[in-house]
């Protein structure tokens, strides 16, 4: 779980604990709100978002043809990041109950950060209904069926961006890419400084 920690301050600079948490919990919430703003950006700016939300027939720079929409299949219009991005905006919270440490020499609190589990991120990001798993995973563990995509305007393509083709038409896999994981854990650094 991710903490913002206001360091030992000297009793004689802050006069009483009551105080102190005033001005700790200030502090915090100015940190936790620019830290927030800057994972919503990275998460906004991030290419794995840009496929996703984009032109299903834009090239994208992941995959060596095509974009990510496509490939997954979604349907034309359907917007898969937006789940993820309303549980970071609204699941991610500073808590309200500090831990609390006095000292002969100062006062130090940490305010716990309530973050969204890894399951709720995936239950959010569900594949479309001809297969299972969550595209969060598939992003960041590696995508199948690349050899058999076939990118352009095809009739019955459900994204309206390529199609699964019965037989490898090239030579492609994908590895994966650091997507929420790495966005979340660039927000809990920016928390530690």
């Amino acid at each position: 779980m991710a903490k913002i920690n206001i360091q030992y301050i000297n009793r004689d600079l802050v006069g009483s604990k009551k105080q102190f948490v005033g001005l700790a919990k200030g502090a915090a919430l100015s940190k936790f709100n620019a830290a927030k703003n800057e994972l919503l950006e990275d998460f906004d700016n991030h290419q794995v978002t840009k496929e996703l939300e984009g032109d299903p027939l834009k090239e994208g720079k992941i995959l060596s043809k095509g974009n990510l929409f496509a490939f997954f299949g979604f349907e034309q219009g359907e917007k898969p990041t937006e789940p993820i991005r309303e549980i970071l905006k609204n699941e991610i919270q500073l808590e309200n109950n500090p831990e609390f440490i006095a000292k002969r020499i100062g006062f130090k609190i940490s305010f716990p950060i309530k973050e969204p589990t890894k399951k709720e991120l995936e239950d959010a990001a569900p594949m479309p209904n001809y297969t299972s798993g969550s595209w969060i995973t598939k992003v960041e563990k590696g995508l199948k069926g690349l050899e058999a995509f076939l990118v352009g305007a095809f009739i019955g393509s459900r994204s309206g961006g390529g199609i699964q083709a019965k037989n490898k038409v090239r030579d492609e896999s994908f590895s994966g890419t650091p997507y929420l994981t790495a966005i979340l854990k660039k927000f809990r650094e920016r928390l530690k400084k």
